[in-house]
């Protein structure tokens, strides 16, 4: 079968569309059920599955490996350190608005903004490029329109990363925030301005996709034509945050109301144990 990257017919590889890594750092092993909660557009509860599929081919995978997620997922926040925050706090920032603050990263060392860039790129590709399901539960897939083969190519080394999109990196300024990893999700701003967010732990992802974006969005951007800049700021402002935890509490309440309505029928096994 072709790969969904480089359209070659080769062997494919279970391919993920995040990485392997994000998910085990989700995993609590002090929790009872240390599997983390997998949220879909119908689903919502603790899961030892992971979203894959056969999708790429074992070159492609290599490329994505050594492009950026390698790099990236080593300075993403983990039990004993977070990497990427370590760089940002001793630089001084370009603007300080509480509770934010902006920094000029390029040629900080940790901060490598190739491989954030080809990173970001790869899982929103993934995102666009296929429709991926978690059992009988279909994730959401987001439209990059003309942005979708541009990606593609910019990822095969092919073109530039387009001008059309402009990627904001936030990394979580809070001590304690967990580790979170949330799947491409999509949005649009009343401008008509396309958004797509996805965060692995410690760092929130967001491309603003249009025509527009290069001129009216450039500023504070990892891309940005002024410098490559990234934001620390708490997670638990951002609306992805608000948003994934009000979908969790609503499955969890429907979840337990029919158990409760179930509960003269024989004993199901609780899914939110």
């Amino acid at each position: 079968m072709a790969c969904g990257l480089c359209r070659l017919d080769r062997p494919l590889r279970d391919s993920h569309l995040l990485p392997a890594a994000a998910y085990k750092l989700a995993r609590e092993p002090h929790r009872r059920n240390p599997n983390p909660i997998v949220v879909t557009r119908g689903h919502a509860g603790s899961s030892s599955r992971q979203i894959s599929d056969e999708f790429l081919c074992a070159e492609c995978e290599d490329r994505f490996s050594k492009h950026g997620e390698r790099y990236v997922m080593a300075q993403c926040a983990r039990p004993d350190d977070f990497a990427l925050r370590n760089v940002l706090k001793p630089l001084p920032p370009l603007v300080e608005d509480e509770p934010f603050k902006v920094f000029d990263v390029a040629g900080s060392r940790g901060s490598r903004v190739a491989d954030y860039l080809y990173f970001a790129a790869s899982v929103f590709w993934r995102a666009a490029a296929r429709s991926w399901t978690l059992g009988s539960e279909t994730v959401r897939r987001i439209r990059l329109g003309p942005y979708e083969e541009q990606l593609r190519r910019f990822l095969l080394g092919e073109l530039p990363f387009p001008d059309g999109i402009r990627l904001f990196v936030h990394v979580w300024s809070e001590e304690h925030a967990g580790f979170t990893s949330i799947v491409p999700c999509s949005a649009r701003a009343p401008d008509g301005t396309h958004r797509h967010k996805f965060t692995i732990p410690g760092i929130l992802f967001i491309i603003l996709v249009g025509k527009t974006v290069a001129r009216e969005i450039d500023a504070g951007a990892l891309n940005s034509n002024a410098g490559s800049f990234m934001w620390l700021c708490p997670w638990t402002r951002d609306s992805l945050f608000d948003g994934f935890g009000g979908l969790v509490m609503d499955r969890l309440r429907a979840q337990r109301h029919r158990s409760r309505q179930q509960s003269s029928s024989p004993p199901r096994r609780d899914f939110f144990r």
